[in-house]
């Protein structure tokens, strides 16, 4: 380190090659010559940052950001100091805020609400740091000794950070729980809205079984707090669980002051209505239910029959794990813009599926376009597949609704049967970038009992998190690719935090995406997220009184006891979780074109871009290493004229596609004996409505060549296709009439 004026003349002289130059990094000529391995000792570098006095905290983590961007993600020292650093800074700022601001005067109430918000925000990061770094040596050890994670102990990876960890998490708490509770409390313009004199009737369903009530008491009162138009709740279930709720709603007004103005109870007691049994009559008869409570989320989706005619639109809302953090006047509005659409749900993109948890009902529209033979052949067409036997409920049938194959099956492919409810009304707090987030087995006691979601800002204020560059170089480190891993990770995390949005869906109603940083009007702690004892902490803090349930009480609702926790997922969704980081990379690369081979699923898959030279096509040969029958090929590409050639020793054959109005594949090759061609037709609908990327899929046998492009399909025999003969292994060049990306995967 002697050879260097200064520390970031180390960063722009020793970067790493894969990366970019010295003298594309700013390294000054005179350093140019220096004796590398003398010069650029990076233990040397990071001894010195680490003791640079805390007063050049901004200047310690920008240094060693360069260096676990541009010299080495993998370095378990650097991340230490750098989440560390991030840690106590925030804790420092912390105490800072606290000694000056605790009880802030009435007339900068405003300024202090923002600096506490923004502490808060800085506090939950500091949290998501050092995770991020306990998680990094986790995966480290397990890539090092050849070992799976889950294979990992925590407890290999103790470190001096936990004491710090446990410190930043109570200046969170104490932020986020209590001084913000305060702040918000004491400003006027947090009160609940004034109940508007107006027309406007807003209307709910619930589910309500046995003891259910009390259990569920959050999120009504989150309800009750924020509404200003009047009520209208039907409530489904027994009469066990109708006489609980009627008792515990005076119970909880002795603990809470809410205004019951204009709100209004009815009970559905949907086994003894008519109309639900001559349903189940029709209802698949081979499957079974195990509780009642199943039956009763079966009848939510069947609102249109069971709620009185001059219900036309409905909110149906799961009671106990969801939190409503705006007036729900706004998602009422929402559901009205529905048009011709029989519901708008809440999709839980992070978990992958439609979700019954809320979803607003155009009950109208169901009665006249026979919604209810619709959910019955969704019911069969989801049994068919089913494992368990067990009948879907009413979140499985929706899901079967959203499915391409099924719309197509029963007419409905051109007109979706349903929307997607806007993010602001569902939040899902889960982390699906994280490899970890739903494995508490992977994370030590200490952080099992306090981890939460990075958005959480108060008890009242929960934001859409997206992950920052660094948040993804740390996950992305150890994914499995080939060449150069530090530039590869370090483009990844730079293309994976880029967009200011996430989760884009067309069905969406309003802003197709998820916009980072925007504060959620409901948010869902569903399944198994009812797991960690920080998210727990979140719904305790919208009960009643804090013993509201009582330790056994409690354990039912936020543990794995609770009716619903066998419907939480288990490994299976454990390992699309897992599975969902290489999905993320590979989209990336495919979009961009980059020139990437990287595992998905079972396949390996390459990624690139072909260019014109000079104008003109130019082969671009796959990385997937030799090719030999039997295989199967999945290759996607934007070109619409596009040839794939196959080269094995005294052999040269080439498929050359061309989708127009209609879709041409000619096959020629050239051998000892000459040049042939083949020339087949694949029908004119074909890759009609795939304007961007085109499917394609390519299955080589010893007798045959099948070749699927956008579904329609053609078939080679053998005596066509020599390459099927070719006793020594042969590669796949591309080539482009025009510029364009591609995706090659090798199942």
């Amino acid at each position: 380190m002697l050879c260097f004026r200064s520390l970031p003349l180390y960063l722009a002289c020793c970067p790493n090659q894969d990366v970019l130059s010295p003298e594309r990094a700013g390294c000054p000529d005179e350093y140019l010559n220096a004796e590398h391995a003398d010069c650029c000792s990076r233990e040397d570098f990071l001894a010195l940052v680490a003791a640079l006095p805390s007063s050049s905290h901004y200047e310690a983590q920008d240094l060693l950001w360069a260096f676990l961007r541009d010299i080495d993600c993998s370095s378990l020292e650097a991340w230490k100091l750098f989440s560390a650093g991030f840690a106590r800074h925030s804790n420092w700022e912390a105490s800072q805020f606290l000694l000056s601001n605790r009880y802030p005067d009435a007339g900068d109430q405003d300024q202090v609400l923002e600096a506490a918000v923004a502490l808060s925000r800085a506090l939950a990061k500091s949290m998501l740091r050092l995770e991020g770094f306990q998680q990094f040596c986790l995966w480290q050890r397990a890539t090092r000794s050849g070992r799976q994670v889950v294979d990992v102990l925590p407890e290999e990876c103790e470190h001096d950070l936990l004491p710090l960890y446990k410190e930043t998490v109570a200046n969170h708490d104490l932020v986020a729980y209590s001084l913000l509770s305060e702040l918000v409390d004491k400003r006027l313009d947090f009160k609940p809205p004034p109940l508007q004199p107006s027309s406007v009737v807003v209307t709910l369903q619930v589910v309500c079984t046995g003891k259910w009530a009390r259990k569920g008491i959050a999120t009504l009162l989150s309800l009750l707090r924020r509404r200003s138009t009047m009520l209208r709740i039907f409530v489904l279930g027994d009469a066990e669980g109708w006489e609980n709720l009627q008792a515990t709603i005076p119970e909880v007004l002795q603990l809470q002051h809410v205004d019951m103005t204009g709100v209004s109870f009815e009970h559905v007691d949907h086994e003894k209505m008519s109309q639900f049994q001559t349903y189940m009559k029709k209802y698949p008869q081979d499957c079974f239910f195990d509780s009642s409570i199943e039956r009763a989320m079966l009848a939510r989706i069947l609102c249109h029959m069971l709620l009185p005619e001059d219900v036309d639109q409905v909110i149906s809302i799961d009671l106990g794990d969801i939190l409503i953090l705006d007036d729900i006047r706004g998602l009422w509005e929402i559901g009205s813009n529905m048009g011709e659409h029989f519901l708008a749900a809440a999709y839980a993109a992070p978990l992958q599926h439609v979700n019954a948890g809320t979803v607003v009902y155009n009950l109208k529209w169901m009665r006249d376009h026979n919604f209810t033979d619709l959910t019955l052949l969704a019911a069969r067409h989801g049994l068919m597949r089913s494992a368990d036997g067990q009948c879907l409920r009413d979140q499985g049938i929706l899901n079967v609704l959203n499915e391409d194959e099924f719309l197509a099956g029963v007419g409905y492919s051109d007109k979706a049967i349903l929307r997607f409810l806007p993010c602001r009304w569902s939040l899902f707090p889960s982390l699906d970038w994280h490899p970890a987030w739903e494995k508490p087995e992977l994370w030590p006691d200490a952080m099992v009992l306090r981890r939460r979601y990075p958005g959480i800002v108060s008890s009242n204020q929960v934001e859409h998190y997206c992950p920052d560059v660094v948040d993804l170089l740390s996950a992305f480190a150890f994914v499995p690719l080939t060449g150069s891993r530090q530039a590869r990770v370090r483009e990844y995390a730079a293309l994976g935090a880029e967009p200011p949005a996430r989760y884009c869906f067309s069905q969406r109603l309003g802003d197709p995406c998820c916009a980072c940083g925007e504060a959620a009007a409901l948010v869902h702690i569903a399944g198994d997220l009812k797991r960690w004892p920080a998210m727990q902490e979140l719904l305790r803090a919208h009960w009643p009184s804090s013993d509201w349930l009582g330790t056994f009480g409690a354990s039912q609702l936020l543990g794995e006891t609770t009716e619903t926790s066998k419907w939480w997922g288990g490994e299976l969704r454990s390992l699309e979780l897992r599975e969902k980081s290489q999905e993320h990379l590979y989209l990336l690369a495919r979009q961009r074109g980059l020139n990437y081979v990287m595992q998905r699923g079972s396949a390996w898959c390459h990624t690139f871009a072909t260019k014109l030279v000079q104008g003109l096509p130019r082969y671009h040969e796959t990385r997937l290493g030799e090719l030999s029958p039997p295989l199967v090929l999945r290759i996607d590409t934007t070109s619409t004229r596009f040839q794939l050639r196959f080269v094995a020793p005294g052999l040269s054959m080439e498929f050359a596609v061309h989708l127009a109005s209609e879709a041409v594949v000619k096959l020629r090759w050239q051998d000892a004996n000459g040049t042939k061609a083949v020339v087949e037709s694949l029908g004119s609908e074909t890759c009609k409505k795939h304007v961007e990327w085109i499917p394609t899929r390519w299955s080589f046998t010893r007798r045959t060549v099948e070749i699927d492009v956008c579904g329609d399909s053609t078939k080679y025999i053998q005596n066509e296709v020599p390459i099927v003969e070719a006793t020594t292994p042969f590669t796949l060049l591309v080539g482009s009439e025009a510029e364009a990306f591609w995706s090659v995967c090798l199942d």
